[in-house]
């Protein structure tokens, strides 16, 4: 498994695959993140193979903050594996990042 990196202040970055086989580990570093206090950052940049259980992870996570963006932001390309996951199973309105793309 090709692991996130985890940056300065706690900045998550999800590494090229991230689909339901890394799901486990990344939400351990994630929940680790938020457990610590602070803003952490969610970075889907770098992705390039994803499935549904990435999206479903962010929205746990942001659901779990209270939608707090002091708590947790998400940096979402509107193109790409992770947005089109979350347009082809009608989610896009969980994400603002995406809206009017």
């Amino acid at each position: 498994m090709e692991d996130a990196q985890q940056g300065p202040e706690g900045v998550l970055r999800l590494p090229a695959r991230s689909t339901v086989r890394e799901i486990g580990a990344l939400r351990e570093r994630l929940l680790e993140l938020l457990g610590q206090g602070g803003h952490v950052v969610l970075d889907c940049s770098e992705v390039e193979h994803s499935d549904l259980s990435v999206a479903q992870m962010i929205i746990a996570a942001r659901r779990m903050t209270g939608g707090d963006e002091l708590a947790l932001s998400v940096i979402l390309p509107p193109l790409g594996p992770v947005a089109d996951q979350i347009r082809g199973c009608g989610l896009e309105h969980e994400f603002e990042e995406l809206w009017n793309t």
